[in-house]
């Protein structure tokens, strides 16, 4: 395929590119037209002070429009055409991984990322980025009172400001770091479109030899983010090699993204900067801020991850294809709560107790009458009944699942893994799903009901992890793995009534149980969950 044709079909669209008079400084990557840049010291720059003024824009009329109705238009023609070319993403986006370059080159596919915002509710937008200009001991994070773009002023959310300020001294509004510096900055007038003027903003700097400085800010971040935030890693990717060699490096940065771990993003760019690429600066400007938000996301179970778009500079009629930078789109988001055991079908173990013990005896004895009242009404006369249960408990939203034996042997199960309801209603519900929808059998009949017994596992929320093999206790954990639109998961006590050890349970799990190969779970291509359960029955 010729050069011309690969540039067309690379994930990018036909746009009407606006090219403005405004945008003849316009930068494809970090700092300008593909040249190396050096961060300078701090004292090369300015002294550090405390600013309380309006942080007015630094590079308006470079990367992006300086005309304010320029800037909405075009921020809206790419807009609408991410919005027409959306991948489907599971939950509402609560981190994002977006480019900042010059909008002509970089817009379109940050754009992604701004149009999966729209229709959601956001209420603070946290911006990291690393520093391109200062190197400095500290991690900025600007307490003045707004950010001005050519769209207006940004007001900054000064109680998470202090938050900051309060979990480590290492927070600090260094002057220095915002003088000139544009990765912060790109992002707003997108915000502004995307969310109205209704957000307030934290925007971050880091020093990009202030690795150490990952696990504290991710740490703060945590105590401040709810939600209703959301929080952005500003970084292109490659920097200056030829096009093809972007295309592959990229697919690998992205790729070591989309595994959720912050350690294998960091050890992919480490490996690709060993094998000596041709003109290349850097595989990720923003690395450290991807790895931070990364690390949060990992912290507050945030467990799906989607590329949304990808390109590079050569995509575009103002680039060029010997040196280019290159940029994605990539969003983080919470799997839905609810799991339909028709598709992830459940192995029935022996009945037991299994996990940390949630219900007290007489929760566990109203939680079966519940469930046994439920089926023989609905199995019947068709109704679902009305319960005001005694037990305290079993109002708590907890997910569980509710398996139909009879005669020793499966009839059906269905579950929830996690959910808004209280637990008593998850039960009912999971009981007239079970005699009802589970697509392996036939629906229970009113013959069947005095063979028919009830086990009830109850549970607590899926935690994404990254090392299956430290981190799944046999007999403990019940774990969830889904690759490719495929998923699966075992009880706890699969693994103990059947004996299995722990590879054997995940080669099982893996391989049977979800058809995703039975290396999955140890090559890091499937994603992995676990979970505990209260397994209770007659």
């Amino acid at each position: 395929m010729a050069m011309e044709e690969k540039k067309k079909s690379r994930r990018v669209q036909d746009f009407c590119v606006l090219v403005l008079a405004g945008l003849v400084l316009t930068m494809s990557g970090c700092g300008g037209f593909p040249t190396r840049q050096t961060a300078l010291p701090l004292s090369d720059l300015q002294e550090a002070k405390t600013m309380t003024t309006i942080r007015q824009s630094a590079v308006a009329g470079q990367f992006y429009p300086a005309d304010p109705e320029e800037l909405r238009t075009e921020i809206d023609t790419y807009l609408r055409n991410a919005e027409a070319d959306m991948p489907e993403m599971p939950g509402k986006p609560r981190m994002l991984v977006l480019p900042h370059a010059g909008y002509v080159f970089s817009g379109r596919v940050a754009a992604y990322g701004f149009a999966a915002l729209e229709g959601h509710r956001y209420d603070t937008a946290v911006v990291v980025a690393v520093s391109h200009r200062a190197s400095f001991d500290a991690i900025h994070v600007y307490d003045g009172e707004g950010y001005a773009t050519p769209l207006g002023t940004v007001a900054i959310d000064l109680g998470k400001v202090a938050q900051l300020k309060k979990f480590s001294t290492r927070f600090e509004n260094v002057a220095a770091a915002e003088s000139g510096e544009h990765s912060v900055e790109v992002m707003v007038p997108f915000l502004q479109q995307a969310l109205g003027g209704s957000f307030t903003l934290v925007p971050i700097i880091l020093s990009g030899d202030n690795e150490g400085d990952i696990e504290i800010l991710a740490a703060a971040l945590e105590g401040i983010v709810d939600e209703n935030t959301i929080v952005i890693a500003s970084s292109d990717l490659t920097h200056y090699p030829s096009y093809q060699d972007s295309v592959i490096a990229d697919d690998r940065t992205v790729e070591a993204i989309m595994s959720g771990n912050p350690d294998t993003l960091a050890s992919t760019i480490r490996e690709m900067e060993g094998e000596n690429i041709s003109n290349i600066d850097t595989f990720a400007c923003g690395e450290l801020a991807i790895r931070t938000i990364m690390t949060l996301a990992h912290s507050l179970d945030i467990n799906s991850v989607t590329t949304l778009n990808m390109a590079n500079s050569g995509d575009v009629d103002e680039g060029s294809e010997d040196r280019v930078v290159g940029y994605a789109a990539v969003a983080f988001s919470k799997e839905p709560t609810g799991v339909d055991l028709t598709d992830t079908e459940v192995e029935h173990a022996d009945i037991g107790f299994t996990g940390d013990e949630v219900l007290s005896a007489d929760a566990r004895r109203e939680a079966l009458g519940i469930a046994y009242a439920t089926l023989n009404s609905f199995v019947e006369d068709g109704a679902e009944p009305n319960f005001e249960p005694a037990s305290t408990e079993l109002y708590v939203p907890l997910g569980a699942f509710v398996t139909l034996l009879k005669n020793g042997g499966l009839r059906g199960c269905i579950g929830l893994f996690e959910t808004d309801e209280p637990l008593w209603k998850v039960l009912r519900d999971m009981t007239v799903a079970a005699a009802s929808e589970d697509n392996r059998f036939d629906p229970v009949t009113a013959a069947e009901l005095e063979d028919i017994t009830i086990e009830i596992s109850v549970l607590s929320p899926m935690k994404r992890i990254l090392d299956p093999l430290t981190e799944i206790e046999i007999g403990r954990h019940g774990v969830y793995v889904k690759k490719n639109g495929r998923a699966g998961t075992y009880l706890p006590q699969v693994a103990t009534d059947n004996n299995w050890d722990l590879e054997t349970f995940m080669d099982s799990l893996c391989g049977q149980k979800a058809g995703i190969g039975s290396d999955s779970w140890k090559d890091g291509t499937a994603e992995v969950y676990t979970y505990t359960a209260q397994v209770f029955g007659e």
